[in-house]
């Protein structure tokens, strides 16, 4: 996504091998193709490369990608929630320059991302944690920045930001399927 380093990033793969595995039944994709990039993927998870433990990144593969396996997305999970997350969203890597004045600048999309990874695994309970964080960065007008400057706690320029807008928005709407859904079990098991 933003690969700012000459090394394989384990998102990047990953958004290959789902792109090659949602098209292979258009066109002739060799499996080997798929097979070389699962391999790659698993040397490097739960790192996203040779010189990054973790980055918001990583998050693309379990939300939209689904391309690897519960226990290691929950892993993921750990480690981004634990290393990046921050007061008003995620940082996206550790020692991230952008935006940097003093600290690592705070993208305020980590936190509908990481509800809707919790929402993908069925984790009801986590999902709500991150839909209230999400409130508290959706402003009344819904012009939610790009990020907040590390080390200013403002929000930068790119205000609102189309991606962090959309993410939230899409969380928003996932959560109210959810508890849609919800409802509709519990009245069916309550007409029983």
């Amino acid at each position: 996504m933003w690969e700012e380093n000459m090394e394989v990033h384990a998102s990047s793969v990953g958004a290959c091998v789902a792109g090659l595995n949602a098209v292979k039944m258009l066109v002739n994709v060799k499996d080997e193709l798929i097979q070389k990039g699962e391999e790659t993927l698993r040397a490097l998870l739960p790192r996203e490369s040779k010189s990054k433990d973790t980055d918001l990144a990583l998050l693309s593969l379990i939300f939209p990608y689904r391309t690897i396996p519960r226990d290691m997305a929950l892993d993921i999970l750990q480690n981004v929630t634990l290393r990046l997350e921050r007061t008003y969203g995620c940082i996206r890597y550790k020692n991230d320059r952008y935006y940097n004045q003093g600290s690592e600048a705070e993208w305020c999309f980590g936190f509908p991302w990481i509800g809707l990874c919790y929402l993908e695994l069925g984790m009801l309970d986590k999902a709500v944690e991150y839909l209230e964080k999400t409130k508290r960065i959706v402003p009344e007008n819904w012009e939610v920045p790009e990020l907040y400057i590390g080390g200013k706690n403002v929000p930068n320029v790119n205000t609102p930001l189309a991606w962090a807008v959309s993410m939230s928005y899409l969380f928003f709407k996932k959560m109210d399927d959810a508890a849609f859904q919800g409802k509709k079990i519990k009245q069916v098991v309550s007409d029983k």
